[in-house]
């Protein structure tokens, strides 16, 4: 199986959006939505790109958005049968009337959409899914409800599976509750490189919970702001690095040891080409490291300076004398997330973390990992009194339901935390899963267990197929491929 931890990966959305930090109490945007005859057009969608901000024409095509923050915005509308209506707009308080006029979308007769046989289809599906919805914890909680919109092609001489989608994908995410309406304009993932990149608009609904249940919905979107992309852009914007818990060091590539050489560890105003009220321009040639500690202290056991050097795997930063590979200095634990950003162009920044142009950030390693199934909304603001309550906040994985490993004596030696792509399969599908092998006496990753045997349990408790995993450092990826002759029904994974 790849190893999804090793992504390179670029998130676009497509289309300008700024925000200010400035707060007016009467943004209003509104207006009619009419088609090329001026006649109105009903029930059209209308919405700022990648925000929970939006709402819907009424039966005479009337429309209003009520707006908490200035800036400029990405206002978006859509309606079946229409072209697709993008404008960049600027709120700075006060009341604005837009009015939009919808083109008519051009249907050609004789286009034909041609779709892989069910079998090719099922294997492209689910490798968009593990690579658009991602696969953490929270992607197990997150369902596409209209598939079937999706548009998927595999081109087998450059290796590369591309797609779009014919309507606004319906993503239900209740690890975070939210409904997530993506345009998909354009998505590609090369099988060789393991490289994976896909652009579209988005908008964010809410989805109904209890008092109860949307506390636990607060928490889980903190969990997943600290340490993501969102939030280290945030910070390097308000020049807070430190005080976030980041640390950025300018590094190159060594391609005969395969391995980066740190240069100097870099403060924010460093990456700054130019900077104003609105936005900052970013500009560095070469990657940079950026490194995350959150409330642990304890695992910066070796600070990272120019005659050292570092070689990343998922969740474990092995750090080294560049003079001498071979001599370890010290091994960085999961507990710290670190990522690798490459700026291939000027970038400008604003304050939401949004930046534009988007193509030119590439983000390797940890931050690599956040896809849709942990995407939030850029008017997302992290609840200060929340924060206050919680002890301590992490951004990744909760712990799954475990297996044990048990010595002769009956006394546990390790545990065992399996984690599937999804929940449900049908029969030709590949059952990928991730194993995590955890010292107890630490809570960390063990490092002592080389193999690990896995099977697939039917429903009438036999063998249905089995396999041996090879650990590294913890972790381990494997998958079963479910033959087209097996039996439906509940198995369970040991």
């Amino acid at each position: 199986m790849m190893n999804r931890k090793n992504f390179n990966i670029i998130l676009a959305a497509v289309l300008t959006f700024i925000l200010n930090n400035s707060i007016s109490a009467q943004n209003i945007v509104t207006g009619v939505v009419t088609d090329s005859l001026n006649n109105p057009v009903p029930f059209a969608s209308v919405y700022l790109s990648n925000t929970s901000i939006g709402s819907y024409a009424d039966i005479n095509g009337n429309y209003s958005l009520f707006i908490p923050q200035e800036g400029a915005y990405e206002l978006i509308v859509s309606c079946i049968g229409y072209k697709l209506f993008t404008l960049t707009i600027y709120v700075n308080g006060g009341k604005q009337i837009i009015n939009i006029r919808l083109q008519g979308s051009i249907f050609i007769l004789n286009e034909v959409i041609v779709k892989a046989k069910n079998k090719d289809r099922r294997k492209n599906y689910a490798m968009f899914v593990k690579t658009f919805i991602g696969e953490t914890l929270n992607s197990k909680s997150c369902k596409i409800i209209n598939p079937e919109d999706l548009i998927l092609q595999r081109d087998t001489e450059n290796n590369i599976l591309s797609g779009y989608s014919l309507n606004p994908l319906k993503i239900e995410n209740k690890a975070l509750g939210y409904v997530i309406l993506y345009d998909l304009l354009d998505y590609s993932y090369d099988f060789e490189s393991d490289f994976v990149r896909f652009s579209g608009y988005s908008h964010f609904e809410p989805l109904k919970s209890s008092p109860g249940r949307f506390e636990t919905l607060l928490r889980r979107r903190l969990a997943v702001y600290y340490g993501s992309q969102m939030h280290f852009l945030r910070a390097l914007f308000s020049d807070s690095l430190n005080s976030e818990s980041f640390k950025i060091y300018d590094c190159k590539y060594d391609s005969l040891k395969k391995s980066f050489l740190l240069t100097k560890q870099l403060q924010g105003s460093n990456l700054i080409l130019t900077d104003n009220k609105d936005f900052i321009t970013l500009l560095h040639s070469g990657p940079l490291l950026i490194r995350y500690v959150h409330n642990h202290p304890e695992v910066i056991s070796e600070e990272l300076s120019p005659d050292k050097a570092f070689r990343y795997s998922p969740n474990v930063l092995r750090i080294y004398s560049y003079s001498d590979p071979a001599s370890e200095l010290a091994t960085v634990k999961p507990k710290e997330y670190n990522s690798i950003i490459t700026i291939s162009d000027t970038l400008k920044l604003y304050s939401n973390g949004y930046y534009y142009k988007p193509y030119s950030l590439t983000w390797a390693g940890e931050m690599a990992n956040d896809r849709i199934a942990d995407m939030l909304p850029l008017d997302f603001v992290p609840d200060k009194k929340l924060i206050a309550k919680s002890d301590s906040i992490l951004k990744k994985e909760a712990p799954l339901t475990p297996d044990f490993i048990e010595t002769e004596s009956g006394q546990v030696a390790e545990k065992v935390y399996l984690q599937t792509d999804r929940v449900t399969y049908i029969s030709g599908d590949d059952i990928w899963f991730k194993a995590y092998v955890i010292d107890p006496s630490t809570n960390l990753l063990s490092f002592n267990t080389n193999n690990l045997h896995v099977e697939l349990i039917s429903p009438d408790a036999k063998i249905a197929l089995s396999r041996t995993l090879r650990i590294e450092e913890g972790l381990g990826n494997g998958d079963f491929l479910l033959p087209d002759s097996i039996p439906s029904g509940q198995y369970r994974i040991r």
